[in-house]
């Protein structure tokens, strides 16, 4: 089970890079990678500190936190835009514009 969460981990990680390339327009796309690559690098400094927290409460605290922020997660994946050919944006006007029009459908 360990080894296939750390392939889970893995393969996420590497999803969120090549699709953080794809939603953000080329003038932000750099700070958008390192922005979500921090957020997730952040995340894995704390995970580790979850165990002590288990060892001053219930030993199931920690899997509740995690299995929750893993449902999160995944559900959040859910709200963000389809990009299956489509051009990708090179401005944030042309970001604005997409929005816009995906509301007004």
């Amino acid at each position: 089970m360990a080894i296939i969460g750390k392939g889970v981990v893995v393969s996420g990680f590497c999803t969120m890079f090549l699709y953080t390339s794809e939603l953000f327009p080329t003038v932000l796309r750099g700070v958008a990678i390192g922005h979500c690559g921090f957020w997730g690098r952040v995340g894995s400094l704390l995970a580790p500190q979850l165990l002590f927290l288990g060892e001053y409460t219930l030993p199931a605290v920690p899997l509740v936190i995690m299995g929750i922020l893993g449902m999160l997660a995944g559900l959040s994946v859910l709200a963000l835009p389809e990009t299956l050919g489509r051009q990708l944006p090179d401005t944030v006007e042309e970001v604005e514009m997409w929005i816009r029009n995906r509301h007004q459908l």
